[in-house]
C-alpha cells in the first residue's frame, strides 16, 4: 500500500486520503484560518460552533455529537453577521444559506466557508 500514490488503498482509505487532501489544501489557502480572529460558542444540545474570521472570509466548523441529526437555528449565531449569506461546504461543495436552518448529521462535523 502506498499513501503517496494511492496504490493498493481500499475505498475507505482513498476516501480518507481525499478528505484530508481537500482539508489541507483549504487550510493552506485560507487567510481566515491563518490570520483570522476566533469566535466560538458554548456547546448547546450537543452542537459546538467555532468560527475563524478575516475580512470577508469566514470559516465555520460545526460539530454534532448527538446520536441523531440536528437542525441548528442560525439565529443563535447572529454575531457572525452571516444572515442571508451563502456558505459552501468545503468537501461536498453543497451551498447553504445562513437564513435557513441547517441540518448537521449525527456524529459528524461540517466545515463551511463564505469563499
Amino acid at each position: 500500500r502506498n499513501g503517496f500514490t494511492g496504490k493498493n488503498l481500499d475505498k475507505d482509505q482513498l476516501d480518507m486520503q481525499n478528505y484530508l487532501k481537500v482539508l489541507l489544501n483549504f487550510r493552506k489557502n485560507s487567510s481566515a484560518i491563518h490570520k483570522g480572529k476566533t469566535m466560538h460558542y458554548a456547546p448547546s444540545d450537543g452542537i459546538y460552533l467555532l468560527a475563524r474570521i478575516n475580512g470577508n472570509e469566514k470559516v465555520l466548523i460545526i460539530i454534532n455529537k448527538n446520536e441523531r441529526d440536528i437542525e441548528i437555528d442560525t439565529d443563535r449565531f447572529y454575531e457572525l453577521g452571516l444572515k442571508n449569506q451563502e456558505l459552501t461546504d468545503i468537501h461536498s461543495e453543497k451551498k447553504y444559506f445562513w437564513s435557513d436552518n441547517i441540518t448537521i448529521p449525527k456524529y459528524s462535523s461540517i466545515i463551511l466557508t463564505t469563499n
